[in-house]
């Protein structure tokens, strides 16, 4: 391709023995001049139509990037008031349960009440999923390839029943012995069940559905791939927003967006490509640990009772304090509950406290500054934190601050049992 500095070399031979007269010889100068000229214009829209395009595509990332972050405020947001809402409903429920036990007629509606709630709670942790902040999930090493074979073999997944209904089989090629990478597994074995769902449902009858595991020195690959007709070229931005489905039938529109969440929380990238030969593909891309790392699981448990401690509870909502107070106090607890960090520092300065219990985000005061406070007080005092902001906390921030254990909203009472006890003998 010609350069910034083309020049247009003409040489031409004589054809007579006279050679070309003044005339020719300065006509062919002011062409070569006129074609250098336009050799230079070419090369110019040349590089201004890349530069478009590349703009463009700029552009257009930019602009989902946006868009993602104000769809993640505000899930977040919302998922925050639902969660306080839904604590306080189980955690009524469960009092009452207790209360009626000897009615087990007004038990038995209870039990389907709490049911009913827990299903609302549950879309709203899905709603929380698509989230890409950090969580505070402890990161391990673990093994990929066990863990997609895992969720591959799990008989009771929704796909596998759809699977079977469509007649579309599920295969898995593995290119690896073994794969360690850092993070959350759980989260993991959803990523492949969510992918491995969207593709059975968008593969056409008696088809296949294609499941790669590879690696190269730097990234694993974990490719899921249907047959289908693929998703046309306007909607492919949209497919990793929440509430966006292209099913023509009932669908929340989370899958996909589960998935994005929490790739990148893993610091990973997921792709999607399209076309009328392969149908939908979707790539998944997980940096390969610098270090080796061994997988190690580590299980303990205790069977220790806590009683009769002295609890400081901090929540601006009025009706989490009181359910919690109730919950502590039927577990043989003293309760003191607070609406916000100034007040409780007050409470703290006359009082002795055997553990704190603090809501993450209250006005004026956040829970990760009062924990900051009562933490450089009174350092060997333990802090848990109960939050519905899911667990969009970073692991070393919360240490920073004093906090042992966080818990989501909404909680049962089995959980305040688990945490108060964890805490106490911690």
């Amino acid at each position: 391709a010609p350069g910034d500095d083309t020049q247009l070399v003409l040489v031409i031979g004589a054809t007579s023995e006279r050679g070309l007269s003044q005339n020719d010889r300065e006509l062919l100068s002011v062409y070569a001049v006129f074609a250098q000229t336009v050799l230079r214009n070419a090369l110019l829209v040349k590089r201004l139509r890349r530069a478009n395009r590349l703009l463009e595509h700029s552009s257009d990332r930019l602009a989902n990037a946006e868009t993602m972050a104000a769809l993640t405020d505000m899930t977040s947001g919302v998922a925050h008031d639902f969660n306080n809402i839904f604590g306080a409903i189980i955690g009524r429920v469960q009092l009452l349960r207790i209360r009626a036990k000897d009615n087990q007629m007004v038990t038995d509606e209870l039990a389907k009440i709490e049911k009913l709630v827990g299903e609302g709670a549950e879309t709203v942790r899905r709603i929380q999923e698509f989230t890409t902040s950090g969580r505070a999930k402890e990161v391990r090493a673990f093994d990929l390839v066990a863990t997609v074979t895992e969720a591959l073999a799990a008989a009771d997944t929704r796909w596998k029943k759809l699977a079977e209904t469509k007649n579309v089989a599920v295969n898995f090629e593995c290119r690896l012995d073994k794969g360690v990478v850092d993070g959350c597994r759980d989260d993991l074995l959803t990523v492949v069940r969510k992918l491995v769902e969207n593709a059975v449902e968008h593969a056409p009858d008696s088809s296949i559905v294609t499941v790669l595991l590879d690696a190269d020195d730097r990234n694993y690959r974990l490719v899921v791939t249907d047959h289908g007709s693929g998703i046309a070229p306007e909607l492919r931005k949209k497919i990793f927003y929440p509430f966006f489905t292209t099913k023509s039938e009932r669908g929340a529109g989370l899958g996909l967006a589960i998935v994005h969440g929490i790739i990148s929380r893993h610091s990973g990238s997921v792709a999607l490509s399209c076309s009328p030969e392969t149908g939908t593909e979707f790539t998944v891309t997980l940096s390969r640990p610098a270090t080796a790392t061994d997988v190690t699981e580590v299980t303990t448990r205790r069977a220790v009772r806590a009683e009769n401690l002295r609890i400081l509870i901090v929540d601006d909502d009025e009706q989490i304090r009181e359910v919690l107070r109730d919950m502590l106090m039927i577990n043989g607890h003293r309760a003191t509950a607070c609406a916000d960090g100034f007040e409780a520092l007050k409470v703290i300065a006359g009082e002795t406290f055997d553990l704190m219990i603090t809501d993450l985000g209250m006005p004026g005061m956040s829970g990760l500054e009062l924990a900051g406070t009562v933490h450089d007080r009174l350092p060997a005092m333990p802090i848990a934190m109960i939050t519905g902001w899911g667990t969009q906390l970073d692991q070393r921030e919360i240490a920073a601050k004093g906090i042992r254990a966080v818990l989501p909203k909404p909680f049962h009472l089995k959980d305040i049992r688990a945490l108060v006890e964890d805490m106490a003998t911690a």
